[in-house]
């Protein structure tokens, strides 16, 4: 019998490390995260630990620190290695806290004339003079009555 296998989703893992540890074994854990993350079949897309991240304070202690570096990983997975990836980040004493999220997809606009404001007055023209004419659309430009000066309203 044929197994169900889901299609790969991508993630985004937040991970904050230890601030003691010194800057060749924070790239050492990096890639100790990224190298878990691709051993059960993930396909890392993103490593960011620099800017805006990096070492960072704390809003509160965690694990009695109050710096910690940030490093964000983005990633596509299926969703049955999430576990034993969070199973093994759990495990690791370097990493004092972490959260791990699916990233939805962002919606798409429906069309281009509805992203663009002047987009639908081009089609309107390109339509021809049946389509383009639409009652419920108001003028784009009103003439304005003069505002009364002091004389006139003296005069009346």
């Amino acid at each position: 019998m044929r197994q169900y296998q889901r299609a790969p989703r991508g993630y985004e893992l937040m991970a904050l490390i230890n601030p003691e540890v010194t800057d060749e074994a924070l790239t050492t854990e990096v890639d100790y995260v990224s190298g878990l993350i691709t051993s059960f079949g993930g396909e890392i897309t993103l490593v960011k630990r620099d800017t805006p991240w990096g070492r960072r304070r704390l809003a509160y202690p965690i694990q009695r620190f109050r710096d910690a570096t940030y490093v964000l990983i983005q990633f596509m997975a299926t969703p049955s290695i999430i576990s034993p990836i969070e199973r093994d980040l759990k495990l690791d004493a370097r990493i004092i806290r972490y959260l791990l999220v699916r990233n939805e997809p962002s919606p798409e606009p429906e069309s281009e004339s509805e992203s663009e404001p002047g987009a639908s007055a081009e089609a309107a023209s390109e339509a021809g003079p049946e389509q383009a004419a639409q009652p419920d659309e108001t003028p784009e430009t009103e003439v304005a009555e003069p505002a009364s000066t002091d004389n006139e309203v003296e005069n009346e």
